[in-house]
């Protein structure tokens, strides 16, 4: 946890049913770059309260951090998860949710790292693999509709 006065006042904001949504996030993410990734992890945010710092964020690996972790906290709508992931300025993400298989090149290749393996353990991807080039050869999931939930 953070020691700092407005660490403290972060948590107990944070926990507050005082406060919405967007006033918690929004002050998250004023902070965000005053402490350390680890300060942010130890925070029971809400999915709520990621959804919103995704939307607000312009910080691709804060955005992917996010996602993974809501994956990894139960968050399991795959349109929902196709609408984060299609905030990410990286746009090459959005073609796992278009396409049986894609060949992708991005931009910040760690942020694929982190992030496609949380997509194949939420079942949003079968699987995927770095090719001699560099290219990502990713196996997909396809049709998505409004009632498709992971497994």
């Amino acid at each position: 946890m953070c020691g700092t006065k407005a660490g403290l006042l972060t948590v107990a904001i944070n926990s507050s049913p005082d406060f919405t949504v967007n006033e918690k996030s929004t002050l998250l993410l004023n902070y965000y770059g005053n402490y350390n990734e680890a300060f942010f992890v130890s925070l029971n945010l809400s999915n709520e309260v990621m959804i919103s710092l995704i939307e607000l964020s312009d910080e691709d690996s804060f955005k992917i951090n996010l996602i993974i972790r809501l994956i990894d906290g139960g968050y399991n709508e795959k349109m929902a998860i196709s609408n984060l992931v299609n905030k990410l300025q990286e746009k090459e993400f959005i073609k796992l949710f278009r396409q049986k298989t894609a060949l992708l090149t991005f931009s910040d290749d760690e942020g694929a790292d982190l992030l496609l393996p949380a997509l194949q353990r939420a079942g949003i991807i079968r699987k995927w693999s770095v090719r001699d080039d560099g290219k990502y050869q990713i196996v997909c999931l396809s049709g998505f509709g409004q009632e498709d939930y992971l497994d």
